[in-house]
């Protein structure tokens, strides 16, 4: 084995295993980070879904509320109510249409309903006179504002119903009713931040339904069952605890991993709207982070290859600068050695290798002079055949 090669072989080997084990422990570690970095991303999405949800439902109710605190229609419902003259419910029906259905965009219809349940107003001149006894809130929202899930729906037009109660000189006189369409809701959950190329959050209601529409398919919002390993985690208030983020010793929550209504792999987890009894789940798929890893793989590759090149390149040249007098000092040895005294092989290089060049040219002078003292001269060996004649 020459000597280039040897010196080749002793940068390149090292390097090599140098950067296959530093590759593969980046990579290891990255992927870890990947996982980590999804559970935290999602678990911060679900956070601020969660949040804006609360927040948007607080501000229909407290919209409601103020409908019901109107002067104007809490004495007109009490006269009305009590069979007195001064209010009639034409002239509240239309206060309704001029100062309470434009002022939320997302209502559909508002109406008052009596202490025994008759619309006595409304938006919508047809419904006036309708029965709404039988309705879950006249009997569970006398006391708050309350927001009830549509119980029937045929087609993709969904609407939620928002009432408050009707107090006069703080007895209880009827309701506000409005229906709203829940544009503004959905766009929470359709709001992709966080969420990378595949994800999606969508709504879960106590019956299991999706309440939301699917960021993949239409009409599946209150048809579509959610059965999954996060819905249950969600409904059976168990929190597991991963690690504390921060200060105020808020939590992760463990990612959860699981096949979800579409038939795909993902990694979700979810959060709790106690007001409306609902989960919210944050999934992304496994092949996103999967792809993202496999994508690092490559990277990694690559860049191993492309700085065991650059080694081999940089261990050849060095290879070459420095077996090349050691070379030249070889066969200007082989040369000398044929009895060409007279051939130098020293060079002006400073190392280690120009000073054994030099010293081997004084070796070579001190042969060549050696060998002219050790030589007769000819004229020597001719003097005593001369002599030997003349006698």
């Amino acid at each position: 084995m020459t000597i280039r090669t040897r010196i080749l072989l002793s940068f390149l080997i090292p390097g090599m295993l140098l950067t296959g084990i530093g590759a593969g422990t980046f990579y290891a570690y990255s992927v870890i980070n990947l996982r980590i970095d999804t559970v935290h991303s999602l678990d911060t999405t679900i956070r601020s879904r969660a949040g804006h949800i609360e927040t948007y439902l607080a501000s229909m109710k407290g919209r409601m509320a103020d409908f019901s605190s109107d002067g104007l229609i809490s004495e007109c419902l009490y006269t009305i109510n009590a069979g007195t003259a001064g209010c009639l419910p034409d002239q509240l029906s239309q206060h309704l249409r001029v100062n309470k259905l434009p002022v939320v965009k997302e209502l559909d219809r508002v109406a008052v309903v009596d202490m025994r349940g008759k619309i006595i107003a409304s938006t919508l001149e047809s419904e006036i006179g309708t029965d709404m006894s039988g309705e879950e809130f006249f009997t569970n929202a006398r006391s708050v504002p309350m927001i009830f899930e549509p119980t029937d729906v045929t087609d993709d037009s969904i609407v939620y119903t928002v009432t408050s109660p009707i107090l006069f000189q703080k007895e209880f006189q009827g309701f506000i009713v409005a229906s709203y369409i829940p544009d503004k809701l959905y766009s929470i959950l359709a709001d992709r931040t966080g969420l990378g190329k595949t994800g999606e959050t969508y709504l879960v209601n106590t019956e299991g339904l999706m309440a939301s529409p699917s960021a993949y398919f239409s009409s599946l919002a209150y048809h579509q069952r959610i059965n999954t390993e996060s819905s249950q985690d969600c409904f059976s208030g168990v929190s597991v605890a991963q690690e504390d983020s921060d200060a105020d010793n808020s939590q992760f929550q463990i990612i959860h991993e699981y096949t979800n209504y579409r038939n795909i792999d993902v990694f979700g987890v979810h959060a709790y709207i106690d007001s409306m009894k609902w989960c919210v789940l944050a999934e992304i798929e496994k092949t996103e982070t999967s792809s993202t890893s496999s994508e690092l793989g490559w990277f990694l590759t690559f860049l191993s290859l492309g700085i065991d090149l650059a080694v081999f390149i940089i261990a050849f040249v060095l290879g070459k600068k420095i077996s090349a007098p050691i070379i030249a000092l070889e066969r200007g040895a082989e040369i000398i050695a044929k009895g060409h005294l007279e051939h130098r092989v020293g060079t002006k290089s400073p190392d280690e290798i120009g000073a054994l060049s030099r010293t081997f040219d004084k070796m070579t002078d001190a042969i060549r002079h050696s060998h002219v003292r050790i030589t007769p001269h000819p004229e020597d060996t001719h003097e005593p055949q001369d002599t030997k004649s003349e006698r």
